[in-house]
């Protein structure tokens, strides 16, 4: 008999998701939707493994596999998210191995093996909603599931070294990701990566019931820390676009007054918002609200704020007793004389021509 308690399982994972779902707000769905979505794909993954011990109804191997994949990828873009400091769209490159899963699963439905498979008698256990009878004549399949999860794993914390690193994201907010990963991802993982090994050892005889005991284990506590320590969701939710602005304002702020004082790129005319968010490494969005909270100006205005300062130093220098306000014009980057005059209006409070004769 199974003494493992699941319906508590999935209760736990249940009264997960509708906190989740509760703390979910404009502000913090950009990433907060993929935790949503990792921990509905997990209530589905123990909902059948309850089925599967209750009732003895058996999701096909495949469809299973898929789905603990899949959690990986949703918690991937969770991270991803946070990184970017927006939605991060789940691209073909990252749906590749579902592909790779469901071809291999193809190949040994038609016996297409690579390798002799196991053919001798398999005891039969239950390993969270696997059947270790489902894998044999399968076993390609069972690679493929391991190699997909490590791989998975392998880009979750290359994004979780990105993130220890990252300039802009306040040590608080990643307090807050590294607690969670301590008390339940990083227990959930070890599930996840055992999973395929305790098949693939059964494969050869070789059970370890107690290793099986220890997972479940593993699983239900991980799980409850969410529920006991409510904290760990409630600070996740805190983490909001504009925590990355609040935080980072001032030092962005001051590589864009580095780079133009050191460049003068403002001098080009052609260079407009899109080149600094490429100079910066900044989204336009942020240097929208960076240049809109420090100066209280759009970027545009603000680029040509340099331009006129410029244009002003050159004004006071003489420029203008040997050379045409057209020449000024070209040589502080303006496309035009109207607009030259436009802006310089806006922000002197006067023309070029009245500028000079007060100089």
């Amino acid at each position: 008999m199974e003494i493992y308690p699941v319906y508590l399982l999935n209760f736990i994972i249940l009264v997960v998701i509708i906190r989740i779902k509760k703390l979910i707000n404009n502000e913090n769905k950009y990433h907060l939707d993929y935790l949503l979505l990792y921990f509905i794909s997990l209530l589905i993954i123990t909902l059948n493994f309850s089925f599967s011990i209750l009732f003895s109804i058996n999701t096909p191997k495949v469809l299973l596999i898929l789905m603990w994949v899949g959690s990986k990828i949703f918690y991937l873009f969770h991270l991803k998210s946070i990184l970017k400091k927006e939605r991060s769209k789940i691209s073909i490159y990252y749906i590749i191995p579902l592909f790779f899963i469901i071809g291999i699963n193809f190949l040994n439905k038609v016996k297409t093996n690579f390798f002799n498979s196991v053919n001798h008698e398999l005891i039969e256990y239950n390993v969270l909603g696997f059947l270790t009878t489902d894998f044999k004549g399968y076993e390609q399949l069972l690679i493929a599931y391991f190699i997909s999860t490590f791989l998975f794993l392998l880009l979750i914390f290359y994004n979780l070294i990105k993130l220890k690193n990252h300039k802009v994201i306040s040590q608080k907010n990643k307090n807050f990701i590294f607690d969670f990963i301590k008390y339940c991802y990083l227990p959930l993982s070890i599930v996840s990566i055992a999973v395929p090994i305790i098949l693939g050892l059964h494969l050869f005889n070789l059970n370890l019931p107690i290793l099986l005991i220890l997972i479940k284990l593993l699983t239900i506590i991980s799980l409850t820390v969410l529920v006991i320590k409510p904290s760990l969701l409630k600070r996740l939710s805190s983490i909001k676009t504009l925590d990355y602005f609040d935080n980072s304002l001032e030092s962005i702020y001051t590589k864009i007054n580095d780079i133009f004082n050191n460049s003068k790129c403002y001098l080009n005319p052609n260079y407009v918002t899109a080149n600094l968010s490429v100079d910066t490494g900044e989204r336009i969005e942020i240097l929208r609200r960076c240049i809109k909270k420090c100066c209280n100006m759009s970027v545009p205005l603000f680029i040509n704020s340099y331009r006129i300062n410029y244009a002003c130093k050159l004004i006071n220098d003489g420029f203008l007793i040997n050379y045409s306000i057209d020449a000024l014009v070209e040589k502080c980057g303006f496309k035009s004389q109207e607009n030259f005059n436009r802006v310089f209006k806006i922000l002197k409070s006067c023309t070029p021509s009245e500028f000079e004769k007060v100089r």
